[in-house]
């Protein structure tokens, strides 16, 4: 994999394609929910486009490019239905669409 690339994960697994992301990290509520117009189905095909190596939408690329003080800063990982805790409330962590970090 070249230094630029993005790579996209489900836990230790590394998510390579659209059939990667719905085998690996579909949605929680299961295939009724892998639908078109549905969240999980549309972040997977912006994220990862038919026939391409994942590299995420254009205009994320771009805001985050603009964000950053160099004008260079590029996403460097994504992790899809990534479950995140903002409070210590009881119940199941939210399950982000997709998470990414970028430098």
């Amino acid at each position: 994999m070249s230094r630029n690339a993005l790579r996209v994960l489900a836990g230790q697994d590394q998510i390579n394609s659209f059939d990667d992301w719905h085998r690996l990290a579909g949605p929680k509520q299961g295939d009724a929910h892998w639908v078109p117009r549905r969240s999980a189905y549309e972040s997977a095909r912006a994220w990862c486009p038919e026939g391409k190596a994942p590299q995420g939408p254009e205009e994320i690329r771009e805001l985050v490019c603009r964000a950053s003080e160099s004008g260079r800063a590029r996403i460097t990982t994504a992790w899809p239905e990534h479950k995140v805790r903002f409070d210590t409330l009881p119940g199941e962590p939210r399950n982000a669409d997709v998470n990414a970090i970028a430098e």
